[in-house]
């Protein structure tokens, strides 16, 4: 029986996240003896950089919306945010597979077909670029090799520049194809 990449990638990433969920708690607890304030695990930030637009939606889940937003998240003792983090990982990468696949058999990304909707849409995805470039403001790219965010950079990258060339792109075909559909009638 064929694995389908539907079923297979958001099944990967909810491992993944969970297992680093899972990592940073451990991380922390055997930190927070020695330390005050031990701060954020890294293997949190990964989790956070990989699935970071459902890291957006876990900053307004949980009221965080201060600070560098890899590290205002991380909280003990709520298991129910994690609970939604890695449903909503799921759901969300459920959905990539499902455009991969509708691009693969038809070179068009699985959207609203209203049109107004699906222009609504593809500017909201294209906003999620510059989103991402306001929340990682706090960086320090100088010494980004000391704070081991150098894992996160392509990730950083992927979800600030991609939705901008992916959705960019329906959004311009969109926009010329119901052109010259009114052109013609």
């Amino acid at each position: 029986m064929r694995l389908r990449l539907r079923y297979a990638l958001p099944l990967v990433q909810m491992v993944t996240a969970l297992a680093l969920l899972q990592w940073s708690y451990r991380w922390y607890t055997v930190h927070a003896r020695a330390m005050a304030i031990p701060g954020t695990p890294e293997e949190f930030r990964l989790a956070m950089f990989i699935n970071g637009p459902v890291a957006l939606v876990r900053m307004l889940w949980t009221g965080c919306f201060v600070g560098k937003w890899s590290t205002t998240v991380f909280c003990i003792g709520f298991w129910w945010w994690d609970a939604f983090f890695i449903a909503s990982v799921g759901i969300f990468w459920y959905w990539i597979a499902l455009n991969i696949s509708s691009w693969r058999e038809r070179r068009v990304l699985l959207l609203p077909t209203s049109m107004p909707l699906r222009v609504t849409t593809d500017l909201l995805l294209i906003a999620l670029g510059p989103c991402f470039v306001w929340f990682s403001r706090d960086i320090d790219l100088i010494h980004l090799w000391q704070q081991g965010f150098v894992v996160a950079v392509p990730f950083l990258l992927i979800w600030s520049v991609g939705p901008v060339f992916v959705f960019g792109r329906d959004l311009v075909r969109c926009l010329f194809t119901a052109s010259a559909a009114r052109r013609l009638d």
